[in-house]
């Protein structure tokens, strides 16, 4: 039988993904499920064919992008989430979920304008509490890094209009201590388990001790009981979601397509010695069928074996909120 987990990892020293150019690298603020593939099956490789010969590793394991979170969440929660928004109410403000007031007014229950809707004006990341979604703010560490130039064979800078220039390269990583969630399905969850409890280093500058990451926990997914959210169904996109693939799933139910905010974005990912490029559906892209299908729940594992580095979410609770 398939194994399907839910992993929680820490970052025990500053994480570097590379999204930058020059000498000035800011790190992305996820870690891509390649990064940490890649780390679990080198593991594997004979040591002797190291810069040798290239050596495919297979192992059954499917996986999402690993997102920061926070405690006690049971689902992942989808960075930039388009139906979240900020209101304020005197002197607090609270973030809420749109989708209700956003059907109920497509489906013509109320006029436009009568309920707020608003759309993209949510966090980046964000955690349940309670009934409450409460904005997750990830800390960051800046630093600068000397090298030796090539031709002088000395390490200099300086500063010239404000700007710091010379054998220097400016760091902007994600600080120790951060939680990230990902999924996984596959018959080699053990090995990946087994990986991260001894911990692997992903990313850039691994050979100064960036990237070394963690398990904290892992626990057994099961498929939600089926439930409605008032006769629709909301389809929340996790990391990067293939957009093939995407497709393949909107086919199906193109004639009960209520609404839809999909971001579409090239990628580039290092397969081995070259780099391939993909399109996927961003992470916080949202699909509401006018319907309730009785197998939509099956989604989520299967757009775990089949949709990339991405998973699909379905009926997410803070949309009940």
């Amino acid at each position: 039988m398939t194994d399907w987990k839910r992993f929680e990892i820490i970052n025990l020293s500053p994480i570097l993904i590379n999204a930058g150019s020059g000498n000035y690298l800011r790190s992305a603020d996820f870690i891509p499920a390649s990064s940490i593939l890649g780390a679990v099956m080198s593991r594997f490789i004979d040591s002797e064919k190291w810069g040798k010969e290239k050596e495919e590793v297979k192992l059954d394991i499917h996986m999402t992008d690993a997102y920061p979170t926070a405690k006690n969440q049971y689902e992942l929660n989808p960075a930039s989430l388009v139906t979240l928004y900020t209101e304020n109410q005197e002197n607090r403000s609270e973030i809420r979920d749109g989708i209700r007031n956003l059907v109920e007014t497509i489906k013509g229950r109320y006029k436009w304008g009568v309920n707020k809707v608003r759309l993209k004006k949510g966090p980046r990341h964000w955690y349940i509490h309670g009934n409450k979604v409460c904005d997750l703010q990830i800390e960051r560490v800046k630093t600068n890094v000397l090298k030796l130039d090539d031709k002088l064979k000395i390490a200099w800078k300086a500063e010239r209009n404000g700007e710091v220039k010379g054998a220097i390269a400016h760091l902007d990583s994600i600080a120790p201590g951060i939680l990230f969630a990902f999924e996984a399905t596959g018959e080699d969850l053990d090995k990946l388990e087994d990986a991260l409890k001894e911990g692997i280093f992903v990313g850039s500058m691994k050979s100064r001790g960036y990237g070394l990451i963690k398990l904290k926990q892992s626990e057994s997914v099961k498929q939600k009981k089926e439930e409605e959210l008032g006769n629709y169904t909301v389809l929340d996109f996790y990391g990067s979601v293939n957009y093939d693939y995407y497709l393949k799933v909107i086919d199906r139910y193109k004639d009960k397509i209520l609404f839809k905010s999909v971001g579409v974005e090239k990628r580039k990912t290092l397969h081995y010695d070259k780099w391939v490029s993909d399109y996927v559906v961003k992470s916080g892209s949202v699909v509401v069928i006018n319907d309730y299908y009785k197998d939509i729940y099956t989604l989520e594992e299967e757009s775990i074996r089949e949709a990339g580095s991405g998973k699909i979410v379905v009926n997410h609770r803070v949309h009940r909120l």
